[in-house]
């Protein structure tokens, strides 16, 4: 199974005319970052910063059960799974907009772009999926940036790195597998 494809997912995918989990094109992935609607045309204005990465890496047993020694797909099953239900936390805690300066409200959601991937720089196994949560949110039926002051927070994605393998050891033990 190809591991290395870029899915859209968030609730405001369906704003911009995808499904959630829908593989998307690079074309498409591009113009979301800029801001765009898929037809071109900008849904806010540009922004110093396009999107926010972060990535959620299996344990190296995992990796190599799922990808080397088992070729266990229920393995990155799980793997997807947890980082699915881990982004669908943040999105309902972390989605803000600011319509004005000091500000901060409860905004419709997030649009993010989920790329996994199976291999390390060297080769090596290593299954990781790299989130690009793109800087709009929706309130008041207008786009606007995403209020990221939280997620940027020096303790963010080492929160939400704990909670990411806490619920991969609960998809992998449901496979009745031991952690």
């Amino acid at each position: 199974r190809e591991l290395d494809y870029v899915r859209v997912n968030g609730e405001l995918a369906k704003d911009f005319g995808l499904l959630r989990g829908q593989k998307i094109s690079q074309q498409q992935f591009q113009m979301i970052l800029e801001g765009k609607f898929l037809d071109g045309t900008r849904c806010t204005r540009a922004h110093k910063n396009n999107g926010y990465d972060m990535t959620f890496s299996a344990p190296k047993t995992i990796s190599i059960a799922g990808l080397v020694t088992d070729k266990d797909q229920e393995i990155i099953k799980c793997h997807e799974r947890a980082v699915l239900n881990t982004m669908r936390e943040i999105e309902q805690f972390y989605s803000f907009a600011q319509p004005k300066a000091g500000v901060d409200v409860k905004s419709a959601g997030m649009l993010w772009v989920q790329v996994n991937d199976g291999f390390s720089r060297e080769h090596d196994p290593h299954l990781h999926t790299h989130v690009i949560i793109s800087n709009i949110t929706k309130y008041d039926n207008k786009f606007m940036a995403l209020r990221t002051r939280d997620i940027m927070r020096g303790d963010f994605n080492k929160m939400w790195g704990t909670y990411y393998r806490s619920n991969l050891a609960r998809e992998i033990m449901v496979l009745g597998h031991t952690i």
